[in-house]
């Protein structure tokens, strides 16, 4: 008996077509009887390397379809209104806050200008009294008939002594001015005369004493004489 090798192939009997593609043939070997019978080969190499070189899909995860949105109804969610509500809310509360703050401040502003007022009114009242005391004791100096000048000149003393305690009292000082430099807020300028003692600018007499405050504003100038 002797056996042929063929190639067969799904497409037919092409022995050129099927001797250059390896890769879909498989050698067969026909016996002589009519037979055909299948012969194990060899694989090739190159075949082994191809499966390898071919890169591997990843399957594709399939993906949700997004959900459809809701039509919008006329009417908004509840959530949303009562967040409104809580805003009107907490905006009238406020509202009421700030005028109660602003009923209270004016309540204080008109406490506080009262309290001002009777201040100021005591504190006039006090120096007008110890001023009226003055008064008194000038008016009986001068009632006083065949007082000698010394007893004079003593009870004076002690008035103008009484009233300088008054103004220290309520915090009103005597301007010192003479030796000082000219301040216009605190002296008036009546006279400029020449000095060989004083520069230029220089308060020379006090003509007439000034006041100032603890603050240092002048209630009344210093009339005054500077050197030129």
């Amino acid at each position: 008996m002797r056996r042929i090798p063929i190639q067969l192939s799904a497409a037919g009997w092409d022995g050129d077509r099927l001797a250059s593609s390896r890769e879909y043939s498989s050698p067969l070997h026909v016996v002589a009887g009519g037979g055909a019978q299948s012969v194990p080969r060899a694989r090739d190499a190159s075949e082994g390397q191809l499966s390898q070189d071919r890169p591997t899909l990843a399957p594709v995860p399939r993906q949700r379809p997004d959900p459809v949105a809701p039509e919008a109804s006329g009417t908004p969610d509840a959530p949303v209104e009562a967040q409104t509500d809580e805003l009107k809310r907490q905006l009238n509360a406020a509202m009421e806050l700030a005028e109660q703050y602003a009923a209270d401040l004016a309540t204080y502003r008109r406490h506080t200008e009262a309290e001002l007022g009777r201040a100021r009114e005591t504190a006039q009242q006090e120096a007008l009294s110890e001023l009226g005391e003055m008064v008194h004791s000038l008016e009986q100096a001068l009632l006083a008939d065949g007082a000698d000048a010394g007893a004079i000149r003593d009870g004076v003393a002690m008035v103008l002594k009484g009233l300088q305690g008054a103004f220290e009292r309520h915090g009103l000082q005597r301007i010192d001015a003479v030796g000082r430099p000219f301040d216009p807020t605190l002296h008036e300028a009546v006279l400029v005369e020449a000095s060989r003692e004083h520069a230029a600018g220089i308060v020379v007499r006090e003509l007439s004493p000034g006041f100032r405050t603890a603050a240092g504003r002048a209630v009344r100038p210093a009339r005054v004489s500077v050197a030129g």
